[in-house]
């Protein structure tokens, strides 16, 4: 599972490095695991380089540039076609 969601990150952006982050918050992914469904929360997000995205994510002002959202929303096509055929 691990190399097929790098392999999506790679195929969108060679140069990338996908690293793992831990983000505090709350997901559904409790009630889930309950059925036996297996949840790993892939949040793919392509920031521009001196972006400080931990000072944006879940905070007052909570952004992201457009450039990163139309790479995750590419990167999650690519995920649920990979996994959904």
């Amino acid at each position: 599972m691990l190399s097929v969601l790098q392999g999506i990150i790679k195929e969108e952006k060679p140069d990338g490095v996908p690293i793992p982050v831990m983000l505090a918050g709350f997901t559904d992914a409790c009630q889930f695991s309950k059925l036996g469904i297996q949840d790993y929360g892939f949040l793919p997000a392509a920031m521009p380089p001196g972006f400080s995205w931990e000072r944006a994510i879940h905070s007052t002002d909570e952004r992201i540039p457009v450039e990163a959202l139309d790479f995750g929303v590419r990167a999650m096509y690519k995920t649920l076609i990979q996994f959904g055929a």
